[in-house]
């Protein structure tokens, strides 16, 4: 199980100072690995493995509070860093939480139906604006198939085409 979601990562230091990254666009998903759980977070500029997080005697909190509005806030011991995870389907993250249960008690997470592969999602996000300056761009950037993108946003011209 993938979540599509916002996150944003705070380094706590010593004296409390917390330096935040920027929110951004990721998918965050649980997987084992030789009996070990980990969370894996992938955003548009960790692009290989992702930033993998161990969950066994490293959570420090966990802030539930706002759990059917999307948001949740993973407070980890090691590195000193806060998740906070928005604009996430509630559902979702109910299931994670559940996951992040077992794996803090050390059970495996296979009976839960929340693991998946330690493999990159195909697509983060959604592509809403695209480029094309152009002919061999427009081959390698739009199937012959399905054509353009159900999501991708276009403006009206004056002739009343759409632009993109």
């Amino acid at each position: 199980m993938r979540i599509l979601c916002t996150v944003g990562i705070a380094t706590r230091t010593t004296r409390g100072i917390h330096q935040t990254r920027k929110p951004a666009k990721a998918t965050v998903s649980l997987f084992q690995k030789n009996g070990e759980s980990f969370l894996q977070l992938f955003t548009e500029k960790c692009k290989n493995q992702g930033e993998k997080y161990k969950l066994k005697d490293n959570l420090f909190a966990c802030r539930t509070k706002f759990v059917k509005d999307g948001k949740v806030t993973i407070e980890l011991k090691e590195p000193a860093i806060n998740l906070m995870i928005s604009k996430a389907d509630p559902a979702q993250l109910g299931k994670l939480l559940i996951g992040l249960k077992a794996a803090i008690k050390g059970e495996t997470l296979v009976g839960y139906g929340i693991l998946s592969s330690s493999n990159k999602p195909v697509k983060i996000g959604k592509t809403t604006k695209i480029t094309i300056t152009s002919v061999k761009e427009y081959k390698t950037k739009l199937s012959k198939e399905k054509g353009f993108p159900k999501e991708l946003q276009g403006n009206l011209g004056p002739l009343g085409l759409t632009q993109f």
